[in-house]
């Protein structure tokens, strides 16, 4: 049996993917009420060839008042205080983007709602099905 091989020589050059053209932080305002608050963001990536990419996992994440709010996870900011401050995603030098976050009554309780507080429980154990 007769094989074919197809060697490609490289002339040394660099294969890069598309270039980042603007990062974008998705809320771009949030509002924080009540003791608990919090808030999921994303990260959303433009790049020269028109794609765009959630690269929340990927960017490195900053709250610029720690006293105010903490990270409790990737891109997932908490409430601590009241006051505002500014959640930072920054993606390699090039990309940088912001939200704004304002924090109201952060040691009140959260007042009691059916339909979010024992709604969910009843969905999810089926409760809520006609048959």
């Amino acid at each position: 049996m007769k094989s074919t091989f197809l060697i490609v020589l490289f002339s040394g050059a660099v294969f890069a993917g598309p270039r980042l053209v603007s990062l974008k932080t998705v809320p771009a305002e949030a509002t924080l009420q009540y003791q608990g608050a919090a808030q999921q963001f994303l990260a959303i990536a433009t790049y020269d060839d028109g794609t765009e990419r959630d690269v929340t996992g990927e960017a490195e994440w900053r709250v610029s008042n720690p006293a105010l709010a903490k990270l409790a996870g990737v891109a997932h900011v908490a409430a601590v205080a009241d006051g505002s401050l500014v959640v930072t995603a920054a993606l390699s030098k090039e990309g940088h983007a912001q939200s704004s976050v304002r924090i109201e009554g952060s040691l009140a309780a959260r007042p009691f709602r059916f339909a979010r507080d024992i709604g969910g429980i009843l969905t999810k154990r089926g409760c809520n099905q006609a048959a």
